[in-house]
């Protein structure tokens, strides 16, 4: 079973993508057919701000650039959403049902949509050979950047948090231990820089840790 809705690591992932304009995919699919995680881009490290107050700032002046970038790349599809700067509930909606739409169009049956409180789901396929869970992913892919990657990109912006130092301090050191939990060989209070490069040889574990961090705290540390 194919899942449309991308983990909140790889949603955030794909803002930052956008934002600097440099997207690398890298995928691990299960064999035989089902779940597919997707990892897009690499999150630009910075210092993180000292107070909350700093945060908000940081965060609308990240949504402002975003948006501006996504006005001059967006598909036509896509171009009323940004009229006003900001994607609203019904126009991120819309963009998924066109999606769901366009793969149903291809002769994908789709089950869904699921509404989780501030993102949508659906599945898609089912016990599927490699060739054909390639197939639809091609179209799941071509579907979803003409009716909903912008739109997707700026609604998770809009929902997404800018850490503190101390909140970046207590989230890398709950990643830390995630992941040696999951089996990982690395040693408290390592870098970004080193538990980062789990994503490639770890993505597994990786992507399990990042959601749980980003569920917590709205954002990876």
């Amino acid at each position: 079973m194919a899942r449309s809705r991308m983990t909140l690591f790889a949603l955030l992932l794909l803002v930052v993508a956008l934002a600097v304009s440099v997207p690398v995919f890298t995928g691990v699919a299960a064999k035989g057919g089902g779940r597919v995680r997707v990892t897009i881009g690499a999150p630009a490290i910075s210092a993180p701000p000292a107070t909350a107050e700093e945060a908000r700032q940081l965060q609308a002046a990240q949504h402002a650039r975003l948006v501006a970038q996504l006005k001059t790349q967006t598909t036509p599809e896509q171009e009323a959403a940004f009229v006003d700067d900001i994607v609203d509930q019904a126009e991120y909606e819309a963009s998924a049902n066109r999606t769901i739409q366009c793969l149903r169009d291809a002769g994908i049956s789709v089950r869904g949509p699921v509404w989780d409180g501030w993102r949508i789901s659906f599945t898609f396929g089912g016990q599927l050979s490699e060739e054909e869970l390639f197939r639809q992913r091609s179209i799941y892919n071509d579907c979803y950047i003409k009716y909903q990657r912008d739109i997707d990109a700026a609604w998770a912006e809009q929902h997404r948090r800018v850490l503190t130092a101390a909140e970046v301090d207590a989230a890398s050191a709950e990643m830390i231990q995630c992941l040696q939990r999951e089996g990982s060989d690395i040693e408290a209070g390592a870098p970004k820089s080193v538990w980062w490069e789990l994503r490639l040889t770890s993505p597994l574990a990786f992507g399990k840790c990042a959601d749980k961090i980003t569920e917590e705290y709205g954002a990876l540390p």
